[in-house]
């Protein structure tokens, strides 16, 4: 028998959707890396689409918040599946993520008395706000949508972006905010300096159904700010992009699934992983060894994928973390994996220590979470010891096509810096 309640359905889905939208004691040792002793990544099918059917219970990312919510919304669905909301809930309260209000007042209606108790004991200490990051730049509401900051330390200047508007700005005094001019069109969806070719790269994507939308990689010379070159890019739409020490630019499709690199002189982007690998595919940060790269499914957690082969494996944590829900991720030195969870409730920043060969998560820090100047923090950069990272893009006011709805007043968008 079928029991529909959509609502909580609803709630228990909210970022598992379609995205349109990025310690270790040393680094990572580049030369030790054992992948025999990792799990292979399990594809789920259609890019773009979670699974939502039959089988959930048998996915193995025992490390994915959003793969237990999911168990909860079934259970609604499809009583004989409801054996699986209860250990569903524990791990949840393990995990410390907070199920809306809503959501557990339906669960209610299925879950007995000390089971919801217990869920509910298991959040305390680990949904408080921690607030760590001061202000480091405003840009103003009239680029709306600016989802990713850079920064170049040479010249002290900051680029972010208007998706909205499809603009790229920059900024010198981190209040003044101007256009860039580029040579062709297309919507900046993320950045990336290379410093020493004094490029920042720029992933172009699209909105809705923007079937003539410029998809690729865009290079602009930072200090002249003319567009140097423009590369098209078979991809559903490109965003988070990262560069590697060679020069080569890594870019993801959070809405085709794919993981495309720009090789240092080559004349095309190449896809590197096999069609339908990842669901949503956003940060990417490359292994100290230049043989790999963390991605994050925003769905199921972090993979480490091997160039050469083009393989993917899962990346483990202890059984209380959780790993999906990853935007913006970045390797620092000292920290290991930096990611920013804005797909997990509350939204958090983490420190992931990395096993020396860099396969594991062995232990997790909050550096900050649920801070109350937050909208959703997404993505930016590490630099000078910190993290500059956007915290307040406002994408809940637009449509899938990036216009406003209503008509309150946008809110400047906040660039925070976190000392690491």
């Amino acid at each position: 028998m079928r029991f529909i309640a959509g609502a909580l359905i609803a709630s228990l889905l909210a970022g598992c959707g379609p995205v349109a939208r990025a310690g270790i004691v040393v680094a990572p040792e580049p030369s030790v890396v054992d992948l025999s002793i990792l799990e292979p990544w399990t594809p789920t099918g259609q890019a773009g689409r979670v699974h939502t059917g039959p089988g959930l219970s048998m996915l193995p990312y025992p490390n994915s918040a959003s793969v237990q919510r999911r168990l909860l919304g079934r259970a609604f669905e499809v009583e004989e599946e409801r054996v699986f909301a209860q250990p569903a809930l524990q791990r949840l309260g393990a995990f410390g993520f907070a199920l809306s209000d809503g959501a557990q007042a339906q669960l209610e209606t299925i879950m007995p008395g000390p089971v919801m108790a217990a869920y509910r004991a298991a959040l305390v200490g680990k949904v408080a706000p921690v607030e760590a990051s001061d202000i480091a730049a405003l840009i103003p509401p009239e680029f709306p949508l600016s989802e990713s900051i850079a920064y170049d330390v040479s010249t002290s200047r900051y680029f972010s972006m208007s998706i909205a508007d499809s603009t790229l700005i920059t900024s010198q005094d981190a209040a003044e905010w101007h256009e860039v001019a580029l040579a062709g069109g297309g919507r900046p969806m993320g950045l990336a300096i290379d410093a020493s070719r004094r490029l920042l790269w720029v992933t172009m994507g699209r909105m809705g159904e923007e079937a003539d939308a410029f998809v690729g990689l865009v290079a602009v010379d930072i200090d002249t700010l003319a567009e140097a070159r423009r590369i098209p890019a078979a991809a559903t739409s490109l965003n988070d992009v990262t560069v590697a020490a060679d020069g080569s630019v890594f870019a993801s499709d959070s809405l085709g699934g794919g993981i495309y690199r720009f090789a240092t002189g080559a004349e095309t982007v190449e896809r590197l992983d096999e069609e339908l690998t990842f669901r949503s595919p956003q940060g990417i940060a490359l292994h100290p060894s230049g043989r790999y790269a963390y991605i994050s499914d925003y769905s199921y957690g972090l993979a480490l994928f091997a160039l050469e082969s083009r393989l993917a494996y899962r990346i483990d944590g202890p059984e209380n973390l959780m790993l999906d829900g990853v935007d913006g991720l970045f390797l620092h030195e000292e920290h290991g994996l930096i990611a920013i969870q804005n797909g997990v409730s509350p939204h958090r920043i983490m420190a992931f220590t990395l096993s020396t060969d860099g396969t594991r998560i062995t232990r997790a820090t909050t550096l900050e979470r649920a801070h109350g100047e937050w909208g959703e923090p997404t993505t930016g950069q590490l630099v000078n010891g910190a993290l500059l990272y956007i915290s307040n893009p406002q994408w809940d006011r637009f449509d899938e096509n990036g216009l406003l709805q209503g008509d309150a007043p946008l809110q400047a968008n906040i660039v925070r810096r976190l000392p690491l």
